[in-house]
Protein backbone atom coordinates (compact mmCIF):
# COMPACT_ATOMS: atom_id res chain seq x y z
CA UNK A 1 0.00 0.00 0.00
CA UNK A 2 1.28 3.86 -1.12
CA UNK A 3 -0.22 6.40 2.08
CA UNK A 4 -0.17 9.99 1.77
CA UNK A 5 -0.87 11.15 5.52
CA UNK A 6 -2.64 14.85 5.74
CA UNK A 7 -1.10 17.76 8.24
CA UNK A 8 -4.59 16.93 10.06
CA UNK A 9 -4.01 13.16 10.48
CA UNK A 10 -6.21 11.84 7.78
CA UNK A 11 -4.46 9.08 6.17
CA UNK A 12 -5.50 7.90 1.93
CA UNK A 13 -3.99 5.18 0.55
CA UNK A 14 -3.80 6.04 -3.29
CA UNK A 15 -2.42 2.63 -4.74
CA UNK A 16 -1.34 -0.91 -4.45
CA UNK A 17 0.63 -3.59 -5.41
CA UNK A 18 -0.83 -7.62 -4.62
CA UNK A 19 1.66 -10.02 -5.53
CA UNK A 20 1.73 -13.62 -4.49
CA UNK A 21 4.66 -16.24 -4.42
CA UNK A 22 6.73 -12.97 -6.09
CA UNK A 23 11.27 -12.91 -4.85
CA UNK A 24 12.47 -9.83 -3.28
CA UNK A 25 14.22 -8.94 -6.71
CA UNK A 26 10.32 -8.97 -8.12
CA UNK A 27 8.93 -7.22 -5.28
CA UNK A 28 11.77 -4.36 -5.31
CA UNK A 29 10.79 -4.03 -9.06
CA UNK A 30 7.50 -3.52 -8.87
CA UNK A 31 7.79 -0.70 -5.88
CA UNK A 32 10.29 0.95 -8.13
CA UNK A 33 7.88 0.85 -10.90
CA UNK A 34 5.50 2.39 -8.20
CA UNK A 35 7.74 4.80 -7.15
CA UNK A 36 9.10 6.30 -11.03
CA UNK A 37 4.93 6.74 -12.15
CA UNK A 38 3.98 8.79 -9.31
CA UNK A 39 7.19 10.65 -9.00
CA UNK A 40 7.25 10.87 -5.34
CA UNK A 41 9.65 10.97 -2.14
CA UNK A 42 8.66 8.21 0.20
CA UNK A 43 10.00 8.68 3.64
CA UNK A 44 10.03 5.12 4.50
CA UNK A 45 9.04 1.49 3.95
CA UNK A 46 7.05 -0.53 6.72
CA UNK A 47 7.08 -4.31 6.14
CA UNK A 48 6.48 -7.26 7.72
CA UNK A 49 8.94 -7.71 10.46
CA UNK A 50 9.28 -11.57 9.63
CA UNK A 51 11.21 -10.38 6.47
CA UNK A 52 14.18 -9.75 8.73
CA UNK A 53 14.37 -12.88 9.24
CA UNK A 54 14.09 -14.15 6.11
CA UNK A 55 17.44 -14.85 4.09
CA UNK A 56 15.91 -17.63 1.48
CA UNK A 57 13.70 -15.82 -1.03
CA UNK A 58 15.66 -13.34 -3.05
CA UNK A 59 19.09 -13.34 -5.04
CA UNK A 60 22.45 -12.02 -5.53
CA UNK A 61 22.28 -10.56 -1.98
CA UNK A 62 24.93 -10.48 0.20
CA UNK A 63 25.23 -13.33 2.75
CA UNK A 64 23.45 -12.79 5.64
CA UNK A 65 21.22 -9.71 4.23
CA UNK A 66 17.57 -10.80 5.13
CA UNK A 67 14.81 -9.50 2.75
CA UNK A 68 14.05 -6.03 5.05
CA UNK A 69 17.95 -5.12 4.84
CA UNK A 70 17.95 -6.24 0.50
CA UNK A 71 14.95 -4.03 -0.22
CA UNK A 72 16.40 -1.62 1.63
CA UNK A 73 19.85 -1.31 -0.30
CA UNK A 74 18.04 -2.03 -3.87
CA UNK A 75 15.56 0.97 -3.28
CA UNK A 76 17.18 3.07 -0.93
CA UNK A 77 14.41 3.83 1.00
CA UNK A 78 14.66 2.62 4.96
CA UNK A 79 12.53 -0.26 5.33
CA UNK A 80 11.38 -0.60 8.82
CA UNK A 81 9.71 -3.45 10.48
CA UNK A 82 5.99 -3.28 11.60
CA UNK A 83 4.26 -3.61 14.62
CA UNK A 84 2.79 -7.10 14.58
CA UNK A 85 1.17 -6.93 18.16
CA UNK A 86 -2.27 -8.38 15.72
CA UNK A 87 -4.82 -7.73 18.90
CA UNK A 88 -3.87 -4.01 19.50
CA UNK A 89 -3.51 -3.73 15.56
CA UNK A 90 -6.65 -4.71 14.59
CA UNK A 91 -8.17 -2.64 17.09
CA UNK A 92 -5.57 0.36 16.38
CA UNK A 93 -7.13 -0.20 12.26
CA UNK A 94 -10.75 -0.03 13.95
CA UNK A 95 -10.67 3.10 15.22
CA UNK A 96 -9.39 4.42 12.55
CA UNK A 97 -12.27 3.19 10.29
CA UNK A 98 -14.74 4.15 12.61
CA UNK A 99 -13.47 7.89 13.42
CA UNK A 100 -13.22 7.83 9.53
CA UNK A 101 -9.65 8.98 9.52
CA UNK A 102 -8.43 6.51 6.71
CA UNK A 103 -9.80 5.77 3.06
CA UNK A 104 -8.82 4.08 -0.02
CA UNK A 105 -8.54 5.07 -3.95
CA UNK A 106 -10.64 3.03 -5.92
CA UNK A 107 -7.99 1.96 -7.57
CA UNK A 108 -6.88 -0.09 -4.57
CA UNK A 109 -9.54 -2.79 -5.85
CA UNK A 110 -8.09 -5.38 -3.55
CA UNK A 111 -7.74 -3.75 -0.50
CA UNK A 112 -11.61 -2.83 -0.96
CA UNK A 113 -12.17 -6.73 -1.96
CA UNK A 114 -10.26 -7.91 1.09
CA UNK A 115 -10.30 -5.92 4.18
CA UNK A 116 -13.87 -5.87 4.69
CA UNK A 117 -14.18 -9.42 3.94
CA UNK A 118 -11.92 -10.04 7.28
CA UNK A 119 -13.56 -12.57 9.84
CA UNK A 120 -12.98 -13.23 13.53
CA UNK A 121 -10.50 -16.12 14.58
CA UNK A 122 -12.60 -18.92 16.25
CA UNK A 123 -10.22 -19.71 18.77
CA UNK A 124 -9.16 -15.84 19.54
CA UNK A 125 -12.30 -14.09 18.23
CA UNK A 126 -10.21 -10.56 19.48
CA UNK A 127 -7.69 -11.62 16.53
CA UNK A 128 -8.67 -12.27 12.54
CA UNK A 129 -8.83 -15.68 11.09
CA UNK A 130 -5.10 -15.70 9.12
CA UNK A 131 -6.58 -18.36 6.97
CA UNK A 132 -8.32 -15.85 4.74
CA UNK A 133 -6.86 -13.52 2.71
CA UNK A 134 -5.54 -11.17 5.16
CA UNK A 135 -2.30 -9.56 3.03
CA UNK A 136 -4.20 -6.44 2.70
CA UNK A 137 -5.47 -5.99 6.32
CA UNK A 138 -2.09 -6.87 8.01
CA UNK A 139 -0.19 -4.27 6.07
CA UNK A 140 -3.22 -1.68 6.74
CA UNK A 141 -2.60 -2.79 10.44
CA UNK A 142 1.27 -2.18 10.30
CA UNK A 143 0.65 1.13 9.10
CA UNK A 144 -2.40 2.09 11.78
CA UNK A 145 0.43 1.12 13.93
CA UNK A 146 2.86 3.43 13.30
CA UNK A 147 0.37 6.16 13.44
CA UNK A 148 -0.66 8.11 16.29
CA UNK A 149 -4.42 7.09 17.55
CA UNK A 150 -6.88 9.46 15.63
CA UNK A 151 -9.79 11.15 17.49
CA UNK A 152 -12.89 12.32 16.27
CA UNK A 153 -13.86 15.49 17.01
CA UNK A 154 -16.23 18.53 15.25
CA UNK A 155 -14.33 21.30 13.92
CA UNK A 156 -15.81 24.43 15.24
CA UNK A 157 -13.56 26.99 14.39
CA UNK A 158 -14.31 29.00 11.59
CA UNK A 159 -10.92 29.18 9.64
CA UNK A 160 -8.54 25.80 8.57
CA UNK A 161 -5.64 25.98 6.71
CA UNK A 162 -4.95 22.86 4.70
CA UNK A 163 -1.26 22.37 3.75
CA UNK A 164 1.75 23.76 5.69
CA UNK A 165 3.70 25.73 1.95
CA UNK A 166 1.95 28.73 1.96
CA UNK A 167 2.40 28.54 -1.70
CA UNK A 168 -0.66 25.59 -1.64
CA UNK A 169 -2.50 27.05 1.34
CA UNK A 170 -6.26 26.88 0.96
CA UNK A 171 -8.34 28.98 3.55
CA UNK A 172 -11.38 26.65 4.24
CA UNK A 173 -14.26 28.22 6.07
CA UNK A 174 -16.56 25.97 8.03
CA UNK A 175 -19.44 26.58 10.55
CA UNK A 176 -19.98 23.81 12.68
CA UNK A 177 -18.75 21.41 10.12
CA UNK A 178 -18.10 17.69 10.99
CA UNK A 179 -14.67 15.87 10.11
CA UNK A 180 -16.50 13.86 7.16
CA UNK A 181 -17.01 17.25 5.15
CA UNK A 182 -13.47 18.51 5.68
CA UNK A 183 -12.30 15.32 4.28
CA UNK A 184 -13.81 15.00 1.51
CA UNK A 185 -12.94 18.59 0.89
CA UNK A 186 -9.45 17.32 1.58
CA UNK A 187 -9.63 14.71 -1.09
CA UNK A 188 -10.40 16.45 -3.78
CA UNK A 189 -7.71 19.01 -3.17
CA UNK A 190 -5.17 16.33 -3.05
CA UNK A 191 -6.34 14.88 -6.34
CA UNK A 192 -6.03 17.91 -7.72
CA UNK A 193 -2.51 18.10 -6.28
CA UNK A 194 -1.58 14.71 -6.69
CA UNK A 195 -2.41 15.13 -10.77
CA UNK A 196 0.29 17.26 -10.98
CA UNK A 197 3.48 15.44 -11.76
CA UNK A 198 5.79 18.08 -11.61
CA UNK A 199 5.27 18.32 -7.75
CA UNK A 200 6.66 16.16 -5.27
CA UNK A 201 4.31 15.46 -2.14
CA UNK A 202 5.99 14.10 0.87
CA UNK A 203 4.21 10.86 1.92
CA UNK A 204 5.28 10.94 5.21
CA UNK A 205 4.89 14.66 6.70
CA UNK A 206 2.18 15.26 4.38
CA UNK A 207 4.23 18.36 2.82
CA UNK A 208 4.75 19.65 -0.46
Amino acid sequence: MFWAVFPNGFCYCFDEIYVTGETYDGISDLIREKVLRWNLRFEHIIADPAIFGDKQHHRFSIAGETGGEYLQSRLMIPVIAGDNRRVIGWNRMRVFLESETIAWHPRCKNCIRTIPTLVHDDIRPEDVDSDGDDHCGDAARYFCMARPVPKAKTITEPEILVGSNPDYNIKLVYNQRTVKEVIKKQLTEFEKRFNNRNRSYNIGTGRW
